[in-house]
């Protein structure tokens, strides 16, 4: 019995102790670290060590190193190929003219050449026309129509021509006309010349034109690698003779750019 008294009293004491050393024991508190959880993993295949990862989109990532490649290309030896005759030539504008282009709507070049500064260019009326002047003048205004390459020999077409021009006497046209074959520049090129009544173009099916009395046509074709270029002048007598000389100097400065073969195509012009 003395025992178990001895036993209550050391717990009792015991208890008393921790009471005054700090109150009533507090929880522990208990800190759990929370995991970051790892970011997906994506499979990625490895680049090719031929390709660029931005191939196909040239400029995206690197505008800046696009352009000067660009700029590069364009100013180095990487210029674009634009046929046989390469880039565009060098012509420079003199006293009384200016430089003019026409442009082959189906890839066989362009022409760069010299017009008198008062002929004005203007929207082809035909889709088969490359280019179109107007030619000022007292007595009216000409025209001046430009064809890319098209069929048929230098003399057929010249013949053609002729047929268009009736004399009022009813003489052959054939006899008044001066044809002229002139060294130019780089081409050679046919130079026509006659004056009568001008009946035109006739397409086959289309209603007839009005004859133009006391006209002139005035015109040429240019032998080019991809086949003869037409320049075509036609108006009143006595405005083209004031440029006869200068439809010469015209075919004379004639360059070209590009230019492939010509297709053969019939003439309408």
């Amino acid at each position: 019995m003395f025992v178990k008294s001895r036993v209550v009293v050391c717990l009792a004491a015991i208890s008393f102790v921790f009471m005054g050393c700090g109150g009533s024991p507090q929880p522990e508190k208990v800190v759990v670290k929370k995991e970051t959880s790892a970011p997906p993993v994506v499979d990625k295949a490895p680049s090719s060590p031929e390709t660029s990862p931005d191939e196909g989109n040239l400029g995206a990532s690197h505008p800046q190193e696009a352009a000067r490649d660009q700029e590069q290309a364009m100013s180095g030896g990487e210029q674009p190929s634009s046929g046989e005759h390469g880039a565009a030539p060098e012509l420079t504008p003199k006293e009384g003219f200016k430089v003019a282009k026409a442009v082959d709507g189906m890839g066989r070049g362009t022409l760069h050449f010299l017009v008198p500064e008062d002929w004005e260019s203007s929207q082809p009326s035909s889709s088969m026309r490359v280019g179109q002047y107007t030619i000022p003048g007292e007595a009216g205004p000409a025209e001046l129509a430009i064809f890319g390459p098209m069929g048929g020999s230098v003399q057929m077409n010249i013949d053609r021509w002729i047929g268009q021009v009736e004399q009022p006497d009813g003489s052959s046209s054939k006899d008044k006309a001066t044809q002229e074959k002139m060294q130019g520049d780089e081409f050679e090129f046919t130079l026509l010349d006659v004056t009568g009544t001008y009946k035109g173009m006739q397409m086959p099916g289309a209603a007839a034109t009005d004859a133009q009395e006391d006209y002139r046509l005035l015109a040429s074709i240019v032998e080019t690698p991809s086949g003869p270029w037409f320049f075509k002048a036609t108006g009143p007598h006595d405005t083209l003779e004031k440029y006869v000389e200068d439809f010469k100097e015209l075919n004379k400065s004639i360059r070209m750019e590009g230019g492939g073969q010509s297709s053969g195509m019939g003439s309408f012009h």
